[in-house]
Parts: structure tokens; C-alpha cells; sequence
């Protein structure tokens, strides 16, 4: 069986910022909607692709809004995307950004892949999606291509529209999607969502608002790679055990059974294929969840025991010893980086005696040549 679609609730949070904006709070949209409070989680932390559709879905048909995904992307900088964002957001060129995307998706979503298709005016920048419900595909794909667009934007200027798009959609559009997309050609039914660039534009250098962020570099890449959305259905579990962790604390095997599609007994002899149960799957998220918070934060562990679904630090030092041999604060100062031992400073000049005399400075010293000190006599 193969993993459940996940994206980072970064997206999701997207959703929430617009919708309070308009005056509508998360809270009771996604109550409405009949989903888990996602807007406590981490930007980063991962969560299933179809709650973030059925969220856009919800919140378009409640505000009558049919162009809600476009709204989302245009309310919400591709910057603000969590690391992923950041990192496309901060290439130099438009081509770079475009290259980044594509390379660093899989690391954002397991529910969508982007790529390059070139010709010799143009080259198309295409996404192809997870085709999960029907509920919210509709909204998702305008924020899609509101987002394709928004990336050559920051190259070409706010006012660029793309000539031609592909949709996967065979729906007519709205006139309102037409106009905010510039009424391009159209080309509906196609199995990736696109959109045509002009070659010349690939060279354009990407606007920046302010200074670039801290977390752009080498190691921000790595971490989205460290927590990279699995592939197997056991793996994609253990995340979504993890994110909920932070939602409602150690979570129902019914809340698990219903993302996954299955009813309680059907996950629970699939889980025993795989020679687990729901208790182990929790237990393992726990531990990934507090190696990670002990390693990356200086959260004191009181708080790290809370935060799991623990009632004090003892149970949680219980648990993490059972887990990996060691207690909490044993752990966080083994993964402590070592502090790296000091140059030793070069010779300056002599510091001012304190009565305001002058002294002699020899020339060898003065020349930046080492200084030999005769041995004081005993």
C-alpha cells in the first residue's frame, strides 16, 4: 500500500492567515469542516494533502468565493512557504528558482512533482499533482498555477501574465480566474498544470524585499531532507502520528483510521502485516518527535514531556530511557556540537601603560614578525 499524500502545513497555514483576514476564524472553519486543528502545527511539520483541499473547499464554498486558491496565493508570498519557499523565493535568476522547485518539491509534498519542458521560445514550467477526491482539486490547482506565476513575477514585475496555461480542469473557467491570470489561451484536460515562459525571461534576476533570511543556506536544505515525506504507508503513518502529537496530544487510532482512508479493524490488520500495532507507531513518534526537539531546540525538557502527551518529565524520562538507553538530558549533550578550540591571537600592539607613558615598540613586532622574548633570569 503506498503512503498517504503529505504536505507541509505551511500550505494549510497559508489557507488559515487568508481566511482570518477576511474576518473568519481557523478554528471554526476547520471545526466546520470537520478537520484536526492543523493550525497548531509547525509550518513544517506534515499533514495529509486532501485536508488541505478540503479545507480550500470548505472556506470557497462558505465565502462564495470561487476563486479562493487564487486568493490564497496572492495573500500569502511564496516566501512565507515555509524553508522550501524561502529557498525558491531567494535564488538569483528566474531559472534558478525554477531549478530549485523542481529539485526541492518532493521534499515539500509527496503529492506533486515539478519540471522543465523547453522549446525553442519558450520553456513550459510544469506541475503534475496528486489526483486524490474531487473535493477542492479545483481551488488547489488555481493556487498552483497563482504560485507558478508568482515565481516568474519575481523576475518580471508584478504585472506579468503567462500567455498560455495548461489545467488539468475541463471545467469552464470563472471570468474572474481568466482576468487575474492576464486571459491567457487556455488548454484545458491536460495531465499537468503549466504555464509558457518566455526564454528571455529566464535570465531575469529575482526581486528581493529586504534581506535574504538566515535559513536559506546548505543546512536549511538539510533539514527538509531529514523530515522529507515518506513513501510507504507505515512511514507516512508515524509522520501524521507525530504532527497530531502537537494537535490533540497522543492520537486515536480512529482519528488515524479515518486519514487513512480505513476503517479501525482494516488499519489495524494492516499494521499487522507489518508486525506493529497503533500503540507502536504513537511510541515511535514520540521518540523521532523528542530526539528532534532535543537535538534542534533548547525547549527545557519539562516542556519537550508536555508537549508529547506526558503528564510529567518522570514518565517522559521513563519512555525516552526505554527508547534509546540514555535519559533526556544524557542525549541533548551527547548531540551537543562541540565548541571549536580557539585560535590563539595574534600579537597586536602593547596596550597603553595606565600613567599615559609611551612605549617603545620594536621594529620586528611593529613589522608584523614574530616578537622572541628573552627568558626572565632566575
Amino acid at each position: 500500500m503506498e503512503g498517504i499524500p503529505l504536505s507541509r502545513a505551511s500550505q494549510l497555514l497559508q489557507v488559515t492567515a487568508t481566511l482570518e483576514r477576511r474576518g473568519f476564524t481557523a478554528e471554526r472553519m476547520l471545526e466546520q469542516a470537520k478537520l484536526p486543528m492543523w493550525h497548531y502545527c509547525d509550518p513544517e511539520d506534515l499533514i495529509p494533502t486532501q485536508h488541505i483541499q478540503a479545507l480550500m473547499d470548505h472556506a470557497a464554498r462558505s465565502l462564495g468565493s470561487p476563486t479562493f486558491g487564487l486568493e490564497v496565493a496572492t495573500d500569502n508570498e511564496l516566501a512565507t512557504l515555509g524553508t522550501y519557499g524561502r529557498l525558491v523565493a531567494n535564488a538569483p535568476t528566474v531559472h534558478h528558482a525554477f531549478q530549485t522547485s523542481c529539485r526541492l518539491l518532493h521534499l515539500h509534498t509527496s503529492a506533486a512533482r515539478n519540471w522543465l519542458a523547453e522549446t525553442d521560445e519558450e520553456v513550459w514550467f510544469c506541475r503534475s499533482s496528486f489526483q486524490g477526491p474531487e473535493v477542492g482539486r479545483w481551488q488547489m490547482e488555481q493556487y498552483v498555477v497563482a504560485r507558478l506565476v508568482e515565481q516568474v513575477r519575481l523576475g518580471a514585475g508584478p504585472s506579468w501574465c503567462p500567455a498560455k496555461v495548461c489545467l488539468q480542469t475541463r471545467r469552464t473557467l470563472e471570468p474572474e480566474v481568466r482576468e487575474a491570470l492576464g486571459d491567457p489561451e487556455i488548454r484545458s484536460g491536460q495531465k499537468f498544470t503549466a504555464i509558457a515562459v518566455p526564454r528571455a525571461l529566464l535570465v531575469q534576476p529575482l526581486r528581493r524585499r529586504g534581506t535574504a533570511p538566515a535559513d536559506v543556506g546548505a543546512t536549511a536544505q538539510s533539514r527538509l531532507r531529514r523530515s522529507a515525506p515518506a513513501s510507504s504507508f507505515v512511514d507516512t503513518l508515524r509522520q501524521l502520528a507525530g504532527s497530531l502529537l502537537k494537535e490533540e496530544g497522543p492520537p486515536r487510532i480512529e482519528a488515524m483510521a479515518g486519514i487513512a482512508g480505513l476503517s479501525v479493524r482494516s488499519l489495524q490488520r494492516r499494521l499487522a502485516k507489518e508486525n506493529l500495532s497503533h500503540f507502536q507507531i504513537v511510541d515511535q513518534a514520540r521518540y523521532q518527535a523528542a530526539t528532534r526537539l532535543l537535538e534542534e531546540s533548547e525547549i527545557r525538557i519539562t516542556d519537550i514531556a508536555m508537549d508529547l502527551g506526558y503528564t510529567d518529565s518522570a514518565h517522559f524520562t521513563r519512555a525516552f530511557r526505554r527508547w534509546s538507553g540514555v535519559t533526556p538530558r544524557a542525549y541533548r549533550i551527547a548531540k551537543k556540537p562541540r565548541p571549536l578550540p580557539l585560535r590563539p591571537k595574534p600579537l597586536g600592539r602593547p596596550a597603553m601603560p595606565m600613567n599615559g607613558s609611551t612605549v617603545a615598540v620594536p621594529k620586528r613586532a611593529a613589522a608584523g614578525m614574530p616578537l622572541l622574548v628573552a627568558a626572565p633570569r632566575v
